[in-house]
């Protein structure tokens, strides 16, 4: 999951924590929250663990989930770069 750009504060515990601004797109999976992170595959919008993986359930084998569509594309890349090489 790639995090959106937000703002850090020091939080009691002195961790740093998120401050998400008015602007930043809500969840297009909930519709509730604030999205804190995107898609690598698809790019859409989605605010917790929760919702990617009602976004990413894909078929019964899990053949049309983005992260799946997303890692065959990665190994595909890197066979035909294999290939070419050798």
């Amino acid at each position: 999951p790639t995090p959106l750009s937000s703002s850090k504060v020091e939080g009691v515990d002195g961790q740093g924590i998120d401050k998400q601004n008015s602007s930043a797109p809500s969840c297009q999976i909930c519709h509730s929250n604030t999205a804190r992170y995107t898609c690598p595959r698809c790019e859409i919008p989605y605010c917790s663990l929760s919702c990617y993986k009602n976004h990413n359930e894909g078929d019964a084998n899990g053949t049309n989930s983005c992260t799946e569509a997303f890692y065959q594309d990665r190994v595909t890349s890197i066979l035909d770069l294999e290939a070419k090489e050798g």
